[in-house]
């Protein structure tokens, strides 16, 4: 059950697509730091992914849902706070 207090990211996508895309390159920019600092197993183990699956999301590819969910809370434990909403 998704959080009540996370923002719905399918309406976020659907009416401010910048800010969507703003909070995804975050997101990747994040990971992008954390796979040249561990290695991609390593990362995409603490996010919680598989190694295809976190390469396909460096590399550009837009994300599911439940895995942007996953970045977000990935994200969140390192930083100690939660993402700010977009």
């Amino acid at each position: 059950m998704p959080d009540p207090a996370e923002p719905n990211l399918y309406e976020l996508r659907r009416r401010d697509r910048p800010a969507f895309e703003r909070m995804i390159e975050e997101l990747r920019s994040a990971v992008r730091g954390r796979v040249e600092d561990a290695g991609l197993r390593q990362a995409a183990r603490e996010v919680g992914m598989s190694a295809t699956g976190l390469s396909n999301f460096v590399n550009g590819t837009e994300p599911y849902m439940r895995t942007i969910r996953k970045l977000r809370t990935w994200h969140a434990g390192r930083s100690g706070e939660p993402m700010d909403p977009p």
